[in-house]
């Protein structure tokens, strides 16, 4: 699996982010795409929360190789 992501600090407290992501099934010869865009904005110093829409072929479920999953993302991030 191979992921390509992108971070860009917009103003004060809000942050974009893009991401790539490739997976390659070497027993099967399969190969699955996709990626996500999304927004975050900073609660203070220890808090973030997003949201954004993903579109990939990739499953959580490395058993399952077939099937697109897209939709909208809530994030939140806490950091101690």
């Amino acid at each position: 699996m191979g992921i390509l992501r992108a971070d860009y600090h917009v103003v004060s407290l809000w942050d974009i982010s893009a991401e790539a992501r490739v997976m390659h099934f070497v027993e099967t010869g399969v190969t699955e795409t996709g990626g996500l865009i999304g927004v975050w904005r900073h609660l203070g110093n220890n808090v973030k929360i997003g949201a954004g829409y993903q579109f990939n072929d990739i499953s959580d479920d490395l058993r399952q190789i077939e099937g697109r999953k897209e939709g909208l993302f809530l994030n939140i991030i806490a950091k101690f």
